[in-house]
């Protein structure tokens, strides 16, 4: 039932130099900071220059261990007779059609198998194990939109091991609980649009291209011209679009406000896990093993998760409430602190 769920490894990294290089131009939700030499190479395969199989395969050095050995692992659930917990590998850069486990991962597919493990009974609960600094928008909200649905059916918990930026906190938002190790960074709510003036650079060189087109804005925003201010204000307007789409996505898996969303999520920073705890952008702090095998052992149910957030939308609260809230989380942070 699952054989086409795996995906191989495969001999060459052409296919993750074709996924990198279509970032390029596009709107995306990324986290460079975290990643400075991922945005390095793309800059670089778009410019056609070439890059070695040996930098590419240093993009997965993770400081931590996969908790899937592949695309999705299928592992029993001590807490149910013929039951099973799924893990589903979200590593690597988010493309929307193209997958090389652990460097980039398909947005397409990732929807394609959630819904189909929502769908199938003897899957009990499914994980996401989480370490991307985000990508390529184009997919993200449909794969986002079908966590959220499978998340009424079953459990889903979303491991941050151990970054969660930007589209992959679009999708793990989604998951009716998330689970951070200690050292993980969550967050980057935001999209941006990266447009590179090379005109000056090739006059330097002498050279001056021509366009020759049709349709009034078929070459508009294209590296070899300064951006015009219409061309940016279009630009603008898609991003500002995008971004709404995010919040709103990410306010719906959170049981939250959009305002509260922009204002206390981190405003497109990265925040450690304690952070991201005590502004509610995750549910709890633990080591990834822990997290699995008390998802695996029955000792921590998702869907209590989900049930306990939907107590504490900051727009039902009493004053008394809130003030009870954020004395539960500063014992949780204390608690932490002590361990």
């Amino acid at each position: 039932m699952f054989e086409h769920l795996a995906i191989g490894k495969g001999s060459d990294f052409d296919t993750l130099r074709r996924g990198l290089r279509k970032l390029h131009g596009e709107v995306v939700a990324f986290d460079g900071r975290e990643s400075p030499e991922l945005l390095s190479i793309v800059m670089h395969l778009a410019r056609g220059n070439a890059i070695p199989d040996a930098r590419l395969a240093a993009l997965s050095s993770d400081s931590q261990q996969p908790l899937a050995s592949h695309r999705t692992n299928i592992v029993p659930a001590a807490h149910g007779k013929g039951k099973v917990a799924a893990i589903v590998s979200v590593r690597g850069t988010a493309t929307y059609d193209l997958e090389m486990w652990p460097y980039m991962f398909s947005t397409q597919k990732l929807a394609r198998t959630v819904t189909e493990l929502a769908s199938d009974p003897s899957v009990n609960a499914i994980v996401l194990d989480v370490n991307t600094p985000g990508g390529a928008v184009t997919g993200t909200k449909e794969a986002a939109d079908a966590i959220y649905a499978a998340r009424s059916r079953k459990g889903i918990v979303a491991i941050v091991n151990p970054l969660c930026a930007s589209a992959g906190y679009w999708l793990a938002s989604q998951c009716s609980e998330i689970v951070a190790i200690p050292s993980a960074d969550i967050g980057s709510v935001g999209v941006f649009y990266l447009h590179i003036d090379q005109s000056q650079m090739l006059a330097d060189m002498g050279l001056k291209p021509t366009f020759i087109s049709a349709g009034p804005f078929k070459t508009e925003a294209n590296p070899l011209e300064p951006l015009s201010a219409a061309a940016k204000q279009f630009l603008q307007t898609d991003v500002d679009n995008i971004y709404a789409d995010f919040v709103g996505a990410v306010a719906r898996g959170r049981n939250t406000t959009a305002s509260v969303v922009r204002s206390q999520f981190g405003g497109g920073r990265c925040l450690s896990s304690r952070d991201a705890l005590a502004a509610n952008m995750i549910d709890r702090i633990e080591t990834a093993d822990r997290a699995l095998n008390q998802i695996l052992n029955g000792s921590s149910s998702p869907r209590q998760a989900t049930i306990a957030r939907l107590t504490r939308d900051p727009a039902d609260l009493t004053d008394e409430q809130r003030k009870r809230q954020a004395r539960a989380r500063r014992l949780r942070l204390e608690e932490l602190s002590l361990r």
